[in-house]
């Protein structure tokens, strides 16, 4: 019964538009010949192009409590996760018919009714764009400002294998910026004027401060804490609930392993100089290592002679 209700929400956009747009047509009866025709069909277009997004908004509505933070099973047989499903098939049937969709970003005014519909409680004064992902308008509290790039993902709901999905709000704070294919997971805080680069990932209830940069490819594990005015170089990695201060600036690369307390500058010197000590050391015995093998197997030449 559930997965008829659900096919049916799917279809209620499209039923309901289109027998609407059918109505605005007949109501068009008295225009006749070529022109009057035009003007019908036209009419009905519009109404149509209009018509679907705030009509898909206005079916979601009642199942807007569905869309909450938390822990629940995948499957429709849980009360939740169903008005959640029924929430999300009236979104998706606008985001994925792409010309509908590109015309509700571009016009500003369909743009902040079609989103509020949605429940969306966020600034319109942002950049977003056709390609980027976002989920549960009513958990994205979106500053003035913010810079949301093409192919990046506001990542507010995250499927586990055990059959679960996690949900979490996400909150950008004013002129924030995520870069083009970053990735935000769930319950992730983006201080003002922070930002994401280029292909990096955030994990799960990450707070970032105030003016925190993260260099392109970086990669920032769950729960994890960055301090304010704080700049993470390219290809750094900072694990599991690790802690990083204010006013720091770790170099490209820089790895820091799970757990870690980076809080000063001079916990961060440390923490460089025990990281060279050990990689030389890994260098050493991976050049020892291969020596050893260069030295124990049969040349090149003992082969060929066999």
């Amino acid at each position: 019964m559930r997965a008829l209700i659900l096919s049916i929400q799917v279809l209620a956009p499209w039923i309901l538009t289109i027998a609407l747009s059918s109505l605005v047509h007949s109501m068009l009866s008295a225009l006749e010949g070529p022109l009057g025709n035009a003007i019908r069909l036209v009419s009905a277009g519009i109404f149509f192009l209009f018509g679907f997004p705030i009509i898909s908004g206005i079916l979601s509505i009642p199942f807007r409590s569905g869309v909450k933070s938390g822990l629940l099973p995948r499957t429709i047989s849980n009360n939740k996760y169903f008005f959640r499903r029924l929430h999300a098939a009236n979104w998706v049937a606008v985001y994925y018919f792409a010309p509908i969709y590109q015309m509700v970003l571009a016009l500003p005014a369909l743009f902040a009714a079609v989103f509020r519909l949605f429940g969306y409680k966020g600034s319109f004064k942002i950049t977003v764009f056709p390609d980027t992902w976002l989920r549960d308008l009513p958990l994205l509290k979106i500053s003035d400002g913010v810079y949301m790039a093409n192919k990046s993902t506001i990542g507010t709901n995250l499927c586990l294998t055990n059959g679960k999905i996690l949900v979490d709000g996400i909150e950008l704070g004013e002129g924030a910026m995520v870069g083009h294919l970053a990735a935000l997971g769930p319950g992730v805080r983006l201080g003002k004027k922070s930002q994401v680069g280029v292909n990096c990932g955030i994990g799960v209830r990450t707070k970032l401060a105030e003016n925190v940069d993260i260099g392109l490819y970086g990669f920032v594990h769950h729960g994890v804490s960055i301090g304010a005015n704080t700049v993470v170089g390219a290809n750094s990695f900072i694990g599991l609930r690790a802690k990083i201060g204010n006013d720091l600036v770790l170099p490209p690369g820089t790895n820091i392993p799970g757990g870690s307390m980076i809080l000063t500058k001079e916990d961060l010197q440390k923490h460089l100089r025990e990281e060279k000590v050990a990689l030389a050391s890994l260098r050493v015995a991976a050049v020892n290592e291969l020596a050893t093998g260069i030295k124990g197997s049969p040349s090149t030449l003992e082969h060929e002679s066999m």
